[in-house]
């Protein structure tokens, strides 16, 4: 039996075929294949149970590997489809020329500013006063800021002199507490680069264009209402902000072109192969990422060029770009171009998707299955390794976030729906909504999905998978679901995995003491050994002591670490002590779990911060101050 992996590799940044689409929290290609050139051979069949951005089926058939990938969500199985497509460029580059000579001729009008073509407008979005009813238009300038000059986010000043928010430019009323009402253009940017600020009679010019005599009765008009029993609908208060439709996360405009070009593609099936009508449609899929009012632009972020849905929210920025959708459908049909060549090229001979296991045995071919891997149409022990990347409890609601695609994707593929999150292994957030999943729910689907693990996988083969999540409590429930299906960790089965350093500037990771990296987990089949020297103690006070004795021990070492390092050294022993509390948990039907729970989820960081400072980037012991008794 292969030793657990020891080492780990310096990750590098995305390859093309994983930037034509978005797709959330890939990982980076060279960590899995580090992995899978460490766990198995050339020919063995390796099963990726939440296959995502599609990264462990490209890596390992690049490999010769055979591949199954499995994921609930139709979008993350499309798009890891495509990233292995092989046609022939040459085709593909005449049809998409082709296609946007014929989308420019028929609607570049609908981006005209004076004889010029746009190549975003910016909006700010005009709400209601929930004070005196004037409108408030949300601009930079209109921020309520605080005595040190600071801008207080999320507050703004109300125009009207009377209005008591008007009184202090240091009080204003919050965003959310607004009546959603319009939106009004500020600037444009035309295709020589230049940025223009609208005069009132631009910018009416502009707000009343109006495209509703495209939309006719025949065209398919990929829409639905937002579901209300959704985390992101209420943290991100989607409502309150006047979104209630999947539309109504576009501008009009915007919008309405995009559903002419979809129309335009489907008009096309039946004419041209599926292969290539799925890279047209793929290039159209990844270009609404850009073409949406989650889209900005701000002078210190990403070089003053826009940026989109660089959240894991419906996050929608007071002051939102309107792109051209031409431009941005040309600028993806390129990416596609750039990614399918480095398929090409990566991938030797032609790749064949399969529908059934024993189909497995030809040379060449791989599995995608768009369905739940709690239920897996497999053989018993015919996976030589499992390698995976599981979701990380609430960190990204991927159903929810997914339906924005999805929703068009389901029009084009004839799928029967476009949420798929009944049996997603998520942790949400808010609690006040039905369906509400909660933290016993995500360790039920991943004990049932790591039990399929051990039932395909050989007995000398290993589990592995990336994690990173801070809260404990999801620890614990990731660490008992593989624990319950029949896996331990061996001797050496953690090391941590430094995270891609470019993609720390990401807006989801830039915030103080945020952990940048992974734990890689190597797990076998067995039962774990309970430790009766603990039988006798408090798990949490246990832990807590445990934490206090190991920060003593680190500061000793050395002043200062980072968020990174401290927490590689401090769970690399807490999840022993965690599977040992687990196992003894299982064994005697403690249930400390239940105690657990009513922990902060912020249990390790409240304990960091009692005991630590954060500053210059780096955590260092606090201070004891003594009292000088003779003063």
């Amino acid at each position: 039996m292969k030793k657990p992996i020891s080492t780990s590799v310096k990750a590098s940044s995305h390859t093309p075929q994983y930037k034509m689409h978005k797709y959330f929290a890939r990982r980076p290609y060279n960590v899995f294949r580090n992995l899978i050139e460490h766990y198995t051979d050339e020919g063995d069949i390796v099963l990726d149970v939440f296959c995502g951005g599609g990264v462990t089926i490209f890596e390992s058939l690049f490999l010769k590997r055979k591949v199954i990938g499995v994921d609930l969500n139709p979008l993350a199985t499309f798009i890891t489809e495509m990233q292995i497509k092989q046609v022939p460029i040459d085709e593909l580059e005449n049809l998409f020329n082709e296609f946007k000579s014929k989308m420019k001729k028929l609607y570049s009008h609908f981006y005209e500013f004076e004889s010029r073509e746009i190549e975003w407008i910016e909006w700010a979005y005009e709400v209601l006063c929930p004070k005196c009813g004037a409108k408030i238009v949300l601009a930079e300038a209109n921020k309520v800021y605080k005595d040190d000059g600071k801008p207080k986010n999320g507050y703004y000043v109300c125009p009207n002199n009377e209005c008591e928010s008007n009184q202090s430019r240091t009080i204003g009323v919050k965003r959310t507490d607004c009546t959603a009402y319009s939106s009004v253009p500020l600037r444009v940017k035309l295709e020589d680069s230049t940025v223009i600020t609208l005069q009132k009679d631009q910018a009416e010019k502009i707000r009343n264009q109006n495209f509703e005599e495209y939309l006719s009765d025949e065209l398919v008009k990929p829409d639905d209402v937002i579901p209300q029993n959704w985390d992101r609908t209420h943290e991100d208060k989607l409502n309150k902000k006047g979104i209630i439709y999947f539309s109504d996360l576009f501008t009009r405009r915007n919008y309405i072109l995009n559903v002419l070009i979809f129309n335009h593609i489907l008009d096309l099936r039946g004419s041209i192969s599926d292969d290539m009508l799925d890279c047209l449609y793929f290039a159209f899929s990844a270009s609404l990422r850009y073409t949406n009012k989650m889209s900005r632009v701000t002078d210190n972020w990403e070089n003053g060029n826009p940026t989109s849905m660089d959240k894991h929210a419906y996050w929608l920025p007071n002051q939102y770009i309107e792109a051209n959708v031409l431009k941005a459908l040309e600028n993806r049909m390129d990416a596609v171009i750039r990614g399918l060549k480095y398929t090409e090229a990566s991938l030797e001979g032609q790749y064949k998707k399969v529908n059934e296991f024993e189909e497995l045995k030809q040379d060449n071919t791989y599995m995608i299955l768009n369905q739940s891997s709690a239920r897996l149409p497999l053989p018993d022990k015919s996976i030589t390794a499992v390698i995976t990347d599981p979701p990380y409890g609430s960190n990204v609601q991927y159903s929810e976030l997914s339906s924005f695609w999805n929703v068009w994707l389901r029009s084009y593929r004839g799928l029967d729906h476009f949420i798929f999150n009944d049996d997603e292994a998520v942790i949400n957030r808010k609690k006040s909504f039905e369906g509400f999943k909660d933290i016993h729910h995500y360790e039920d689907v991943l004990f049932r999905v790591f039990s399929e693990c051990n039932r395909v996988l050989k007995d000398d083969g290993y589990l592995v998978f990336t994690f990173n999540n801070k809260n404990l409590k999801v620890w614990v429930a990731l660490l008992k679901a593989a624990l319950r299906a029949g896996f331990i960790i061996p001797k050496g089965g953690v090391i941590f995995q430094d995270f891609i350093q470019s993609y720390k500037n990401t807006s989801h990771l830039k915030y103080s003491g945020n952990v940048h990296g992974d734990f890689i987990y190597s797990f076998v089949k067995g039962n774990h050994h309970v430790n009766s020297q603990l039988l006798n103690y408090d798990p949490i006070e246990y832990i807590q002591n445990h934490i206090t004795t190991s920060l003593e021990e680190l500061f000793n070492e050395k002043d200062s670490y980072t968020t990174t390092e401290l927490y590689q050294e401090i769970f690399y022993d807490l999840i022993s002590i965690l599977c040992d509390f687990i196992a003894i948990d299982l064994e005697e039907d403690n249930d400390w779990f239940t105690e657990l729970e009513k922990q902060s989820n912020d249990f390790i960081d409240n304990l960091l911060k009692k005991e630590l400072e954060f500053k210059d980037e780096r955590w260092y012991k606090k201070e004891v101050k003594t009292i000088d008794i003779f003063s």
